[in-house]
């Protein structure tokens, strides 16, 4: 029985094909084998390099590029005063271990499934991890560092501007010394709104943003403000001539106590 002709060509074709295949998935599981505890090649976090490296030592790597945090820094800002602020300052830094695993986790997300996950489903995140890899290797994938909030930090700092700007209302009083009254009138105080100003810093930190925030206050006043007219009625009091009235043996007698 003759030959057909195409079948041998047929059988080359697939035996190519299968050879190609063959030789990608071995190279797919070497290249994962040979970064099975390490950061695929091309990652990096904010500029610093991380393939190649293990979660530790990426963490290592990033916690001492960005410490201190170079962030933006933020100005409270009350009159004439101001507070620069660093983000070093506001308990802003990196979580080194958090921002090595994002980046051990690039590429590797396709036996992340859950047990009612098909082979299709599977299939599929273990190609897009292959795609992931490749992507990171040949055009890099750039990863934001995480970023910790120290919330006491920031309350410490509130809590200090707070003691510059606060000012305690003064009362109002009255001096009597012998025959002359002098008085004192009282004095408007201030109050730092902290918890708006908190929030409002808390905010920009949080967008990891610079600026400056217009410290929010609030009027005290005293329970004695004016003085003039009890100032009035002491002036008039020691004005007038004081007698004092005694009874005595020979009956009662009056004394002038200016006399």
């Amino acid at each position: 029985m003759p030959r057909r002709p195409g079948l041998g060509l047929l059988f080359a074709v697939f035996s190519t094909v299968g050879l190609l295949t063959l030789a990608a998935v071995s190279v797919l599981a070497w290249y994962q084998w040979r970064y099975n505890d390490k950061i695929y090649p091309g990652v990096s976090a904010a500029g610093v390099p991380l393939g190649g490296l293990t979660v530790e030592q990426a963490a290592a790597a990033v916690t001492d590029a960005f410490s201190p945090y170079p962030g933006a820094e933020i100005t409270l800002r009350f009159g004439d005063q101001a507070w620069a602020l660093t983000p070093d300052a506001l308990g802003v830094a990196v979580d080194g271990r958090a921002t090595a695993a994002q980046a051990y986790a690039v590429g590797r997300h396709g036996l992340g499934g859950t047990a009612n996950s098909s082979v299709i489903d599977m299939l599929a995140g273990l190609k897009q991890d292959a795609l992931d890899q490749w992507g990171a290797l040949s055009d890099g994938v750039t990863l934001a560092p995480i970023l910790q909030y120290d919330s006491e930090a920031q309350a410490a700092v509130i809590r200090r501007v707070q003691e510059e700007v606060d000012l305690a209302p003064v009362e109002g009083a009255i001096t009597i010394t012998d025959t002359d009254v002098t008085g004192t009138p009282g004095r408007l105080g201030r109050a730092m709104d902290a918890e708006s100003t908190r929030k409002r810093l808390a905010e920009l930190v949080q967008q990891g943003r610079g600026g400056v925030i217009e410290i929010a206050w609030q009027e005290r006043r005293p329970n004695v403000m004016s003085v003039e007219p009890a100032l009035v009625k002491a002036r008039a009091m020691l004005g007038r001539s004081l007698v004092l009235n005694a009874e005595t043996l020979d009956g009662p007698k009056q004394y002038a106590a200016d006399a």
